[in-house]
C-alpha cells in the first residue's frame, strides 16, 4: 500500500494475468482480491476501483489478511477495502485466509458467508 500508484496497479495486473494463464489451463481457482491503498479500491483518483476488474461477481472470493493487518491505519483500509470489495463484487463466500481482525470485519454491509482458514506459516510454527 505504500508502493507508487502505478506500482500497485501493475501488481493487481500481474495477479489477473496469473489467475487467467490457470483458469484458461483447466486449473479452477477462487480468485484472490487484494488492494492497495484507497486509490486502488475506490474511484477517488482513477475512473474505476481497479482493485476489483476481472473479479466475477456474486461468486466465491478470498482474501489475505497475513501481514496486512498489523498497524491502526493497515487495519483502516483493510476494514475500507473489504467494505468496497463487497459493494462492489457481492460475493456468496469470502475465503479470509489469515486473522479476522474485530475491528476489521465488524459492521460490514453484506450477506456474504465469511469462511477463515489460519495461514499455511501459523500451522507450521504451532505444529513444531
Amino acid at each position: 500500500m505504500d508502493a507508487p500508484l502505478c506500482a500497485q496497479i501493475a501488481n493487481l495486473f500481474l495477479s489477473r494475468r496469473n489467475a487467467s494463464f490457470l483458469q484458461l489451463n483447466g486449473i479452477y481457482q477462487i480468485p484472490n482480491v487484494r488492494w492497495g491503498d484507497e486509490r486502488t479500491f475506490t474511484t477517488i483518483e482513477l475512473p474505476e476501483a481497479v482493485a476489483f476488474v476481472g473479479i466475477p461477481h456474486d461468486s466465491i472470493v478470498s482474501i489475505g489478511t497475513y501481514g496486512c493487518c498489523q498497524t491502526q491505519d493497515e487495519k483502516r483500509l483493510m476494514h475500507l477495502g473489504v467494505i468496497e470489495m463487497l459493494k462492489a463484487l457481492r460475493p456468496r463466500i469470502v475465503v479470509v485466509y489469515g486473522a479476522m481482525p474485530r475491528d476489521v470485519f465488524c459492521e460490514l454491509p453484506s450477506e456474504s458467508k465469511f469462511l477463515r482458514f489460519d495461514n499455511w506459516t501459523k500451522e507450521k510454527r504451532l505444529e513444531k
